[in-house]
């Protein structure tokens, strides 16, 4: 097994939440995630972005799902959680 490979297995089939992930960096890192075989949620709080984002993922193979809210907001963050759970939980 190579040393990368090693590294993250265990991330196959959980669920991640990817904050910012509607571009740049956390786009990126969601796309890693997903490429690893996780469950992911983009979270952002521009939608267009993060619709296509997640179409992007999906059109890869993997499980995605877009969630807006915004990270300062406890509120936003419940319904993130609840939502996660819900759809992504395995």
């Amino acid at each position: 097994m190579k040393r990368e490979d090693s590294v993250l297995t265990s991330i196959r089939n959980k669920s991640v939440i990817v904050t910012g992930g509607t571009k740049g960096i956390g786009k990126g890192i969601a796309g890693v995630f997903a490429q690893l075989g996780a469950r992911v949620c983009v979270l952002g709080r521009n939608e267009p972005d993060g619709a296509g984002t997640v179409e992007a993922l999906r059109g890869r193979g993997s499980t995605a799902i877009f969630c807006r809210g915004d990270v300062k907001e406890r509120g936003d963050m419940e319904e993130v959680m609840a939502r996660v759970a819900a759809e992504l939980a395995g």
